[in-house]
């Protein structure tokens, strides 16, 4: 059933109506067209949210009223919930991330690196005009990088230390399901021992693309893809066995 045939059994409200109207019409354009109006549409509602939390943050709500709010448990995972707080609070502090949030100059997984960076720093970093600009004129997956690197650089040698022990305290792992029906295993702790797990993992997942023909093999032979490989890994560093290559991957990637 599509997305506006959804919205017309489900309920008559106005605003509902109105966006069916809108899904209708995106779904008469090019593709390219419409997964770049979607594009932006999905930035301006994530902006909207954000602005709504960051006011109901700044009327003084408190963490479990503004967890209330975010749907924690609920419409939203306990993930999602803390990834819009934390976009919120990041709002709060700086209200035109909101707006290059919804126009599209500052990606969402930008802000979200912004966000998570303000919050260890006191909201310094969504003040930084400097840190904001770079992050924007970054790919997206930079961002991350951006700002652990500017809030190694804005951090004494003892907050270092406090920061340190501090996720040494909240290291944990956690299994989930996930959206796509699969089982997941989350990892969290230090940066510097999540390195150390992740350097090995990537060492033994180029050990498993020499031995399953390397660059010997055309892409589309190999049996497993780079995150296959890294999965295997994962689980020969875990049980001590291992995994049979199985399926076929579609890169030659190290």
């Amino acid at each position: 059933m599509a997305v506006a045939e959804v919205l017309a059994f489900e309920t008559h409200d106005p605003i509902d109506e109105a966006f069916a109207v809108v899904i209708d019409a995106l779904r008469n354009q090019p593709p390219r067209e419409l997964l770049a109006r979607s594009g932006r549409y999905q930035n301006q509602l994530l902006a909207l949210d954000a602005e709504v939390v960051a006011d109901h943050i700044a009327a003084g709500a408190g963490d479990r009223e503004t967890e209330t709010l975010t749907g924690r448990g609920t419409t939203r995972t306990k993930r999602e919930a803390k990834k819009l707080a934390n976009r919120a609070r990041a709002v709060n502090e700086n209200p035109q991330l909101g707006t290059d949030l919804a126009t599209g100059t500052l990606t969402p997984d930008s802000l979200d690196a912004i966000a998570d960076i303000a919050e260890k720093s006191d909201g310094a970093a969504a003040h930084d005009q400097e840190l904001i600009e770079e992050v924007k004129a970054a790919p997206p997956d930079r961002a991350a990088v951006i700002t652990r690197d500017w809030l190694d650089d804005h951090t004494t040698p003892d907050e270092h230390e406090g920061r340190y022990l501090r996720q040494r305290r909240l290291r944990s792992v956690t299994r989930y399901p996930t959206r796509t029906g699969l089982a997941a295993i989350c990892a969290e702790g230090d940066r510097e021992h999540i390195d150390e797990i992740w350097n090995a993992l990537t060492a033994e997942s180029k050990r498993l693309y020499q031995t399953d023909g390397g660059r010997n093999l055309p892409p589309n032979k190999h049996p497993r893809t780079r995150d296959q490989r890294l999965f295997d890994a994962l689980h020969t560093a875990t049980t001590g066995t291992s995994t049979v290559a199985t399926g076929a991957g579609d890169n030659d990637e190290t």
